[in-house]
C-alpha cells in the first residue's frame, strides 16, 4: 500500500499498479453526458455512466475500484476509494464532504452518489466540463 509521508506520496512499492493505471488511463475516454441537472439546465455524466466507461479499461489492466462510506467529522459524510491491483497492491484515499441537512439520509446517498462519480473520475483521468462546478 502507498504511503503519505510528509505531504507526499511513497508509491515505489506500488510499481505494478501505476503502470496498470496508466495503461488503463490510456484506454479511458471522456464519459457521455446524457443526465440532465435541472438546476443547472446542464447534462453531465451520471455514476452508472463513468462507471460504464471505466469498467473494461480498468478491468483490462487488473484493476478494481472498491468504494465505502468512511466516519468523517460530523456535519458532513466521508467515501474511501481503494485502487487495487492483481497483484495484490493497493491505493487508497478518503474524501469528505459537507451535508445540506446532516439529520436526512436522502441527504447523504446523494452526496455519496455525487463524491463516488468524481472520484471514479480522477481515477480514470476523466476531465468533466465543469457542470456544476460553481455552484461549490
Amino acid at each position: 500500500m502507498s504511503e503519505y509521508v510528509d505531504g507526499e506520496w511513497k508509491t515505489g512499492m506500488n510499481k505494478e499498479l501505476l503502470e496498470a493505471l496508466s495503461r488503463a488511463q490510456a484506454k479511458v475516454e471522456n464519459a457521455k453526458r446524457g443526465t440532465e441537472n435541472p438546476h443547472f439546465k446542464k447534462t453531465y455524466a451520471d455514476l452508472a455512466t463513468v462507471w460504464d466507461t471505466i469498467r473494461e479499461p480498468l478491468t483490462s489492466e487488473g484493476l478494481s475500484v472498491v468504494q465505502l462510506p468512511c466516519e468523517a467529522p460530523v456535519g458532513q459524510v466521508g467515501l474511501v476509494t481503494i485502487i487495487g491491483h492483481k497483484s495484490g497492491q493497493s491505493l487508497q484515499e478518503k474524501f469528505y464532504l459537507g451535508l445540506k441537512d446532516p439529520s436526512n439520509p436522502q441527504c447523504a446517498g446523494s452526496c455519496l452518489t455525487y463524491m463516488k462519480r468524481y472520484a471514479l473520475m480522477c481515477v480514470a483521468g476523466i476531465a468533466p466540463e465543469d457542470d456544476d462546478g460553481n455552484a461549490s
